[in-house]
């Protein structure tokens, strides 16, 4: 199982498990990746309010030194789902755009940095680091500092940046490891499924499949990895991405996705592509 799962270690070797764990799946990523000078890294920390590179997070500043000119195209899932949220933009020449044409506002500036900007919302949408976690490793939010300038609608994203980019790994891998992919969604966020009869109906997939939640799974992302399926679960949006090497299993969640159609009398519509809509009965 362990070779099947982004390793786990120290915050200052957060690119050297990445790169093991994917470049057996995508040999040409080393090659793509390319990192920030000291000197860009210090005008980072300008620009976001941090003193010295050294109040950065590790796993951030260990990120940014290996891959801050050019992460690879790691968070360009757009060819396997609508993780809107996974598809960003964290090169240091974005974040310095960010920061000119839309800078964090100066009663927030020493409680959110700016890490990455979205690529697919339609609401300028931005991914930063909660520094009021206070915590070597804080979470990583959404915010949208055009729409929400006193940080009222904070989303949470992710644990940690270690969780960010290892979840966005596994985007990368499970793909190409098992090529049967179908994604579902309730994406009307006025219709969503009940989170708890949601939660109810994962907990009896997972155990339908013998799976278990694995790191880099968090409080939103759920994560389940098989030799033959693997779930990707975004508990709070009610979406969920399926990687298999058969369509025997691929059915089974089918079933799940018709089970959850009816909650409460509720109904969504299965479509072949794999999404999910809520529409009245």
């Amino acid at each position: 199982m362990k070779h099947l799962l982004p390793p786990q270690g120290t915050a200052d070797t957060i690119v050297d498990r990445l790169l093991a764990y994917i470049t057996p799946y995508d040999p040409d990523f080393p090659n793509l990746i390319q990192g920030a000078s000291d000197k860009e890294i210090l005008e980072y920390c300008e620009r976001a309010g941090f003193k010295t590179p050294e109040e950065l997070p590790v796993s951030y500043h260990t990120f940014l030194k290996a891959m801050g000119t050019h992460d690879g195209f790691l968070f360009d899932t757009c060819f396997i789902t609508m993780f809107s949220e996974f598809q960003l933009e964290t090169e240091l020449d974005v974040l310095w755009e960010m920061y000119s044409d839309n800078p964090v506002p100066e009663a927030q500036k020493s409680k959110y940095a700016y890490v990455a900007d979205t690529i697919k919302t339609m609401f300028y949408d931005t991914i930063s680091l909660d520094r009021t976690s206070k915590t070597a490793e804080p979470r990583v939010v959404v915010t949208n500092f055009i729409y929400d300038e006193a940080a009222k609608n904070i989303r949470f994203h992710s644990q940690s940046w270690e969780h960010l980019v290892m979840q966005s790994a596994v985007l990368r891998v499970e793909p190409r490891r098992l090529p049967v992919v179908q994604w579902y969604a309730c994406p009307v966020e006025d219709h969503m499924i009940p989170f708890k009869a949601f939660k109810k109906e994962i907990d009896k997939l997972l155990d339908r499949l013998g799976l278990t939640l694995h790191w880099p799974g968090d409080a939103r992302y759920y994560i389940a990895i098989s030799e033959n399926i693997s779930l990707f679960i975004d508990i709070d949006l009610r979406e969920m991405m399926c990687f298999t090497d058969t369509k025997e299993l691929l059915r089974v969640v089918d079933a799940f996705a018709e089970k959850v159609n009816r909650i409460k009398g509720k109904r969504l519509k299965f479509r072949e592509n794999g999404l999910l809509y809520e529409v009245k009965n």
